[in-house]
């Protein structure tokens, strides 16, 4: 009987960290797609001749938003990393120990060690090994992007600003 509870716990901790899973993604697709679109509109506006280096409104203003909303997604991004953490910390605590599944061989395979089963060797691709990128976890690729993100609009905002003397655009 108290088995049966170990396996039904287990199972309840792989939903959750399941759910936590998907709701990253969903909010990373939610604050990614109106970014790659504010930064279309940016690489659009900055590409026509004379715009740097001069007061360029529409994409000052743009600019200065996109950065502000680089604030809500980072936020979102760490709070649901957080969570997926928190969650997996959970589920491993849940596995039956004779299983192994995610607190042994999982977490090993997920450092970017190689793990043996069956036979068989499994291990992260070779380049991320050694680039000691098999440690990078996405929560840090996300954070990476999201300042990126902030860079970008930085510099056009820095670029497109009202402070700049008439005729600086020829300098650029």
């Amino acid at each position: 009987m108290n088995d049966e509870k170990d396996h039904q716990r287990y199972a309840a901790a792989l939903g959750l960290l399941s759910q936590e899973r998907q709701l990253f993604w969903q909010s990373f697709s939610a604050f990614f797609l109106p970014h790659t679109v504010f930064m279309a509109f940016l690489l659009q506006t900055i590409s026509r001749p004379g715009i740097l280096r001069s007061w360029a409104p529409g994409a000052f203003f743009t600019s200065i938003i996109g950065f502000m909303l680089c604030v809500p997604w980072g936020v979102a991004q760490c709070r649901t990393g957080a969570y997926n953490d928190f969650r997996m910390a959970q589920a491993r605590e849940a596995e039956p120990l004779s299983w192994k599944l995610l607190s042994a061989a999982g977490r090993y395979f997920a450092e970017g060690n190689p793990v043996t089963i069956d036979g068989e060797k499994y291990r992260l691709c070779r380049p991320l090994a050694w680039l000691r990128l098999a440690r990078l976890r996405t929560m840090y690729a996300v954070a990476i992007l999201i300042g990126l993100f902030a860079l970008i609009y930085a510099a056009v905002a820095l670029l497109t600003a009202p402070c700049w003397p008439q005729g600086a655009s020829i300098l650029l």
